[in-house]
């Protein structure tokens, strides 16, 4: 029987049979890509398309949907909040504390809630209004040059996050960030609208360009990511109200949400203790070279 979908017309209440291989390979991707600066948008699409001639016979469903993109994206919030738990405590406490009572900018929680606030807001206002547009701009089964676009965007992405590591002077904490970096690193995030870019990746090389240490960038780049994740995980659900399309079977929606938090929350424990002490070289390599692949794989095709 399928299981309505609150909101949803009942036109849209028929199941689209995902194999749930689909629903995993799709979730670990969303965790691993989501976090780590290698962009997840790319992956998402680029995976299926250099795998497609092998995939279509095997009952790949071109077209998740809206339903299991949502999905994935409110697997990685779950990921966000789970991990900065007692950080969002503390913040949020601070927040609505300072709302009460008008505390002083200078208690580091209530900074800190603010500089979220501020960038976050870059991004929401874009996403709103370019996120479909640039969705499908760069649809591969539409555009025969957008993979090969996906995948510029990814090298030069990468070659940008390459240079802050390398001459950002790191050695500003997260008590340093003003609001005036908050706000440019949250316009940053607006370039991740693009795939190929990274939101993580876009934020972090904005923070190390700032001057950020590493761990620093990285870690109030998590924190901004919590309300967009969650919120564009949410504009979607609340999209699906005058959808007619078929949604995943439950077991595909529950497997990609359990492994898209559990791979992200891992990948952001490992990157955080990770970026004590490594550059930023293994994620720009990576990108270059899967930027390489892309790009032989689609000269040949055409």
């Amino acid at each position: 029987m399928p299981i309505p979908i609150p909101g949803l017309p009942e036109a849209a209440h028929h199941l689209m049979h995902m194999p749930l291989y689909q629903a995993g390979i799709l979730g670990v991707l969303q965790g691993l890509a989501e976090f780590a600066p290698i962009s997840s948008s790319a992956h998402l699409v680029l995976v299926p398309w250099l795998f497609g001639p092998v995939l279509k016979n095997s009952g790949w469903i071109e077209d998740p949907g809206q339903a299991f993109d949502a999905a994935l994206h409110i697997g990685t919030a779950i990921a966000l909040i789970g991990y900065f738990w007692a950080d969002w405590k503390r913040i949020l406490s601070a927040w609505f504390d300072n709302l009460a009572h008008r505390n002083t900018w200078a208690d580091p929680d209530v900074r800190m809630a603010w500089l979220i606030i501020i960038a976050s807001i870059p991004g929401a206002i874009f996403g709103m209004v370019f996120e479909k547009p640039l969705d499908t701009l760069f649809d591969v089964d539409h555009h025969p040059w957008a993979p090969a676009a996906i995948a510029g965007l990814l090298a030069v992405a990468g070659l940008l996050l390459w240079a802050s590591d390398r001459r950002g002077k790191k050695s500003r904490h997260l008590s340093n960030i003003t609001r005036g970096n908050a706000l440019l690193i949250g316009c940053s995030q607006v370039l991740a609208l693009f795939p190929g870019v990274s939101r993580s990746g876009a934020t972090i090389t904005a923070g190390l360009a700032l001057g950020l240490t590493r761990q620093a960038a990285a870690r109030f780049s998590f924190l901004m990511a919590a309300p967009i994740t969650l919120g564009a995980g949410l504009l979607k659900v609340a999209s699906m109200r005058h959808a007619t399309e078929p949604h995943p079977q439950a077991s595909a929606l529950i497997l990609g949400v359990a492994l898209s938090a559990v791979v992200g929350w891992a990948v952001i424990h490992w990157l955080l203790g990770y970026l004590q002490k490594q550059t930023m070289n293994l994620f720009v390599v990576y990108r270059v070279i899967f930027a390489a692949l892309v790009f032989v794989v689609w000269i040949t095709r055409h």
